[in-house]
């Protein structure tokens, strides 16, 4: 695969980059991205530390550990994995990002995380409220209404 790799985002504090690519960027903080500037074939390199990793195709098509990945989707690659595998499509560029993984368990809902649903709750309270802690923005579009989290897991 005649490709070029170039490390990017916050760096890649455990590995330092992907292959020869390494990131100018301060490191820190446990995470990182990669971005991939890929031709048609298949690669495959080391999952790189105790990151977390996932794939975020940006244009083309690719495979990613064995799941087709298309524009607009990330794929999470979990944890168990010790190579990552490539196969694109065609001309593809994509990132892998990742990190080292949270310590506790999160619940996701619309734009909050929390590490419980009643955590959730109180923030989609605040939110509603107009409490600070979440600022303002100023758009053309309308706001979506979403309906209040319940805390049912």
């Amino acid at each position: 695969m005649n490709s070029e790799v170039r490390a990017a985002a916050d760096g890649c504090d455990s590995v330092g980059g992907a292959g020869a690519a390494r990131a100018r960027t301060r490191t820190g903080g446990g995470r990182g991205g990669v971005v991939l500037h890929l031709s048609s074939g298949s690669g495959s390199g080391p999952r790189g530390g105790e990151f977390e990793p996932a794939a975020v195709v940006r244009e083309g098509a690719s495979r990613v550990a064995g799941q087709v990945r298309q524009p607009g989707h990330l794929g999470y690659l979990g944890l168990s994995r010790t190579e990552l595998a490539i196969e694109t499509l065609g001309p593809t560029r994509a990132m892998l990002i990742g990190g080292v993984p949270f310590p506790d368990q999160l619940v996701m809902w619309w734009n909050f995380i929390a590490r419980t649903h009643e955590e959730m709750s109180d923030a989609y309270r605040r939110w509603s409220e107009g409490d600070e802690r979440f600022g303002s923005a100023e758009y053309a579009m309308e706001g979506i209404a979403i309906a209040p989290h319940t805390g049912v897991p």
